[in-house]
């Protein structure tokens, strides 16, 4: 059997110890794809003026996105929403499937057995598991960039 290799990018959030909430959220695409991405994103940070994207930063309106900053232009609700409007578009556009979890830790903690707990040994495990169980039980839903129905991912 011949698998296709699929390269994938995930990011973490929430996991110091004082986090309310912890996150594992990322996209799986081909090679292709991904320098296909690679080149629009580079291209829509550069036009809108963003040295160091942070969707922390973005969301809180803090460093390069504060509406004070006029270093380009002010960062209005239309700039912000034109920029998130480029950069999701690309990631739909250029990757196969985004996947994610998110817990709340207080539940987490409240919920799962201490012997559960000690076995995954922190919550940023818990999202990653779920995000590979998602992934593996995804199915022969696949569609890639040129159309070509893809078949469940395999572990080999």
């Amino acid at each position: 059997m011949i698998v296709k290799p699929y390269h994938g990018y995930f990011d973490e959030s929430g996991t110091h110890n004082e986090s309310e909430i912890v996150a594992v959220v990322g996209y799986l695409g081909t090679y292709e794809g991904w320098n296909r991405w690679q080149e629009q994103w580079d291209s829509v940070m550069a036009y809108f003026a963003v040295k160091d994207f942070h969707m922390s930063e973005f969301q809180n309106r803090f460093n390069e996105f504060d509406v004070n900053n006029f270093w380009w232009w002010p960062w209005t609700d239309d700039t912000r929403k034109r920029l998130m409007e480029r950069i999701t578009t690309i990631c739909q556009e250029r990757t196969i499937i985004g996947l994610g979890c998110a817990l709340v830790r207080e539940q987490y903690e409240s919920l799962l057995t201490d012997t559960i707990q000690g076995d995954l040994r922190h919550p940023y495990y818990f999202c990653l598991y779920s995000c590979l169980n998602m992934l593996l039980n995804f199915g022969p839903h696949w569609v890639t960039e040129n159309g070509q129905r893809e078949k469940q991912v395999e572990l080999t």
